[in-house]
């Protein structure tokens, strides 16, 4: 008898779906990538911000420092001229703020003497924002102001901020800190050159009938000139007959000037001829010098052996001079 064994195996199976498989063999579940894009976008966006906060410091700092650029630029123009470099024209308060001004009266940056005349290269004509700089001076204090237009009043009330003596204000420079979008600045005439406004301008000796220029003065000052006799002669007209000069006793004596005028529009004075003054422009202001003798003969006239006026003999000294308006008499 025969006896047959039999092995019996028996295999395991799993009775998992495919997908659960698949699921366990994934990277990342739909829940993973999404919380990853979430971050990554939060890191963008945080990026982004500091960017444009960037962008909008910077355009802060730009803006500020070509307002204080302008402004030493100014300054440097009037050290070297005595004068702004524009038309005064605008009525401005004791405290400095501009009270009203045209549109017109407000001259363009990019066609001022600070740019034409090279203290300031030909970038500085608009702002970081595209807008045009425009600049002007009062007619009374001479205080002198740069106009910024700003995207807003935000924006424009940080850069005041950045600037010493400067305000939001309107299109006008008039005070608008709650509405206004334009940064307006100003500065003061240069202490030193308010010191030395009083200072003597011209001083020499000048030959009867000569020609004085006018100095250029500042805002709300007059030009003065001061003429005190030096040489005082009693010769008159030549004698050919003796070879000689007659000469008489001196009873007066007067110096005086007279004009101011163009140097083609100066009569002369001991007429009302009207002879130009030598080698002076003729746009420029000039007085005339002139000391009036009087002797035992009558008043000193005559030629001397060259045809020359006696009068040449005489010397004047004269100076001119700034004065202030408050100045005591």
């Amino acid at each position: 008898m025969y006896i047959i064994k039999t092995k019996l195996v028996v295999k395991q199976q799993t009775n998992l779906p495919a997908t659960s498989r698949l699921r366990r063999t994934s990277a990342f579940t739909l829940f993973e990538l999404l919380l990853v894009m979430i971050v990554l976008s939060a890191l963008m966006l945080g990026l982004l911000r500091y960017r444009v906060s960037l962008f909008k410091q910077q355009s802060f700092n730009s803006s500020a420092l070509q307002i204080q650029q302008i402004l030493n630029a100014s300054l440097s123009y009037y050290t070297s001229f005595g004068a702004w470099p524009v038309t005064c024209g605008i009525t401005v308060d004791s405290n400095g703020n501009v009270n009203s001004a045209a549109a017109s009266s407000n001259s363009t940056l990019s066609s001022s003497q600070l740019i034409t005349s090279g203290y300031l290269p030909g970038s500085f004509g608009k702002n970081v924002y595209g807008y045009s700089y425009k600049i002007g001076c009062g007619s009374t204090t001479g205080v002198f102001y740069v106009i910024s237009q700003t995207l807003s009043n935000t924006t424009a009330t940080i850069i005041s901020g950045m600037v010493p003596v400067a305000y939001v204000s309107n299109q006008y420079g008039v005070p608008d800190s709650s509405a206004g979008v334009y940064v307006t600045a100003q500065i003061t005439i240069p202490g030193t050159i308010l010191n030395n406004a009083r200072s003597i301008n011209f001083a020499s000796l000048y030959a009867h009938n000569s020609c004085v220029p006018v100095p250029s003065c500042l805002s709300g000052m007059t030009a003065q000139i001061i003429v005190i006799p030096a040489a005082v002669v009693g010769v008159g007209n030549y004698d050919p007959t003796y070879l000689n000069y007659n000469a008489y006793p001196l009873t007066a004596f007067n110096a005086y000037a007279t004009g101011p005028n163009s140097a083609n529009a100066l009569p002369e004075c001991d007429s009302t001829a009207i002879t130009a003054c030598p080698n002076t422009p003729v746009a420029e202001s000039y007085w005339r010098v002139c000391l009036k003798v009087y002797t035992q003969n009558g008043a000193l006239t005559g030629t001397d052996a060259s045809g020359n006026s006696v009068t040449k003999l005489q010397k004047v000294f004269a100076l001119t001079r700034c004065a202030p308006p408050s100045e005591p008499v």
